[in-house]
C-alpha cells in the first residue's frame, strides 16, 4: 500500500523583483565557480604539471651536458663506426628540447589562465554589485517591509503626538526623553529574525521575511467633565 505523501506548500509566485534577484543570484554563482575552476587550474598546472616538467628539463639538460663532456669519446667511437654513441647523443638532445618545450607550453597556459582569471574576478566583482542591489530592491519593495514601515510611521506619529502633550517640566519622573539609546537592552527577537531573514535572501530568491507584526497603538481618552 503506498503511503500518502503530505503536500508541500506551494511556493508564492515571485515578485518582479524577486524574479530579478534570482537571476542576479545565478549569475553571481556562475561567476563564483568560474573562478574558483580556474584557481584550482592555475594551482593544478603550477604545483602538479610545472613541479614535474622543471626537474624533468634539468635532467634532460644534465644528461646532455654530461653526454657532451665526453666529446672525445664519442667522436672515437663515431669514427670505428660505432654508431650507438651518436644516437644516444641525438636521444638525449631530442629528450632536452621536447623537455624545454613543455615548459614553454604551461607557462603560456599560465599566461592564458591568468588573462581568464582577470577576466573572472571582474564579472565576479559586477555581478555582486548586481546581486547586492537587486538584493535591496527586493526587499525594499517588498509587502513585508512596506507593512514595517507603515508600523513605523504609525508609531512616529503617535511619538509626535505625545511630544506635544508632555512636557518635560510638568512630566513625572519616570519620564524618559524619546531615544533610541534608552531601549539599547530591549529584546532583539524580532530584528534578529529579520536580520537572519535579509541574509538567506542573498543566497534563495525565494527565502520568506518574518510576517508583519501589527501593533496596536491604543490611546485612553479621558472625559475631563466626567464626574
Amino acid at each position: 500500500m503506498s503511503k500518502v505523501q503530505p503536500l508541500r506548500p506551494a511556493t508564492p509566485p515571485r515578485t518582479p523583483e524577486r524574479a530579478k534577484l534570482a537571476a542576479a543570484i545565478a549569475r553571481y554563482a556562475a561567476a563564483k565557480a568560474d573562478v574558483e575552476r580556474i584557481e584550482a587550474a592555475r594551482e593544478e598546472i603550477f604545483s602538479e604539471v610545472k613541479m614535474r616538467a622543471l626537474p624533468a628539463r634539468d635532467e634532460a639538460a644534465a644528461a646532455l651536458a654530461d653526454a657532451r663532456s665526453r666529446d672525445t669519446e664519442r667522436l672515437a667511437a663515431a669514427y670505428l663506426g660505432e654508431t650507438d654513441a651518436a644516437v644516444a647523443l641525438g636521444k638525449l638532445e631530442k629528450a632536452l628540447v621536447d623537455a624545454q618545450a613543455k615548459i614553454d607550453e604551461i607557462e603560456k597556459t599560465e599566461i592564458g589562465l591568468d588573462a581568464r582569471l582577470k577576466a573572472a574576478e571582474e564579472e565576479l566583482t559586477w555581478s555582486r554589485s548586481l546581486r547586492d542591489q537587486a538584493h535591496r530592491d527586493a526587499i525594499r519593495n517588498s509587502p513585508e517591509m512596506a507593512a514595517q514601515v507603515e508600523r513605523y510611521n504609525a508609531l512616529c506619529r503617535e511619538v509626535a503626538i505625545l511630544s506635544q502633550i508632555i512636557a518635560v517640566d510638568y512630566a513625572p519622573d519616570s519620564f524618559r526623553r524619546s531615544s533610541l539609546a534608552n531601549y539599547s537592552d530591549l529584546p532583539t527577537e524580532e530584528a534578529s529574525a529579520w536580520r537572519a531573514a535579509i541574509e538567506a535572501m542573498k543566497f534563495d530568491p525565494d527565502a520568506p521575511l518574518p510576517a508583519p507584526r501589527i501593533t496596536e497603538i491604543r490611546r485612553t481618552i479621558v472625559d475631563p467633565t466626567a464626574a
